[in-house]
Order: C-alpha cells, then structure tokens, then sequence
C-alpha cells in the first residue's frame, strides 16, 4: 500500500509540475500583449491630462485678458501671487503630462523600465 502512495504522490507531484510549466509558458505569451495594453491605457490617461491641462491653460489666458481691468482697478489690496499659483499648478502638471507622454511615445521600453522602478 505504500507503494501505490508513493506513486500516487508522485503522479500528483508530476501533474503540477508540468501545470507550473505549462502555466509559466503562458504568462510569458501574455507578456507582450500586457505591455502593450499597460502602454496604450498610460498613452491615452497621459493624453487626457495633458489635454485638461491645456484647456485649463488657455481657460486662465482667457479669463485674464477678459477680467484684465477688473483684476488691476479691484484686486488692489489682494496678494497678486494668489492669482497666480493656479495658473503655475496648472503648467507644472501639463509639463509633468506631457513629459510623461513623450517619454511613453518615444521611448516605450524606457518607460517601462522606469514603471517598473516605482513598482518595486
């Protein structure tokens, strides 16, 4: 009896290991397919960023050359800087976006090592 236990186990033992092996083979099929989709999903998220950032960019320049005279004659006695910290926030997140973006665009396999990095 404890020979056909010992062979049960090892058929058992067998089983999972060509499992693991036929398991690790397929995740390194769907390595490729995973990074790619891992860099589209970043591209577009990055693309959106920059886009809002944009807008929000050119919503500021808007408002103030329309508000201009109103912002001069009645702001006299607010700090002028907090009228223009949005704006500063507004363009350091749209050079954060963009940098990213371009670092996506032209050097995928860069940004993918530096995911990576901030993975671990």
């Amino acid at each position: 009896m404890t020979d056909q236990l010992k062979d049960a186990a090892a058929q058992v033992i067998l089983a999972a290991l060509h499992t693991a092996e036929q398991t690790g083979e397929w995740i390194k099929g769907q390595i490729p397919d995973v990074l790619g989709q891992l860099i589209r999903y970043n591209i577009v998220i990055d693309a959106i960023w920059t886009i809002l950032c944009a807008a929000l960019i050119g919503l500021g320049l808007w408002l103030s050359i329309r508000y201009r005279r109103w912002i001069i004659r009645e702001a006299d006695g607010f700090p002028y800087f907090l009228w223009v910290m949005p704006g500063v926030f507004v363009l350091a997140g749209f050079c954060i976006c963009s940098s990213d973006l371009l670092e996506i665009l032209i050097a995928p396999k860069v940004w993918i090592l530096e995911y990576a990095r901030h993975l671990l």
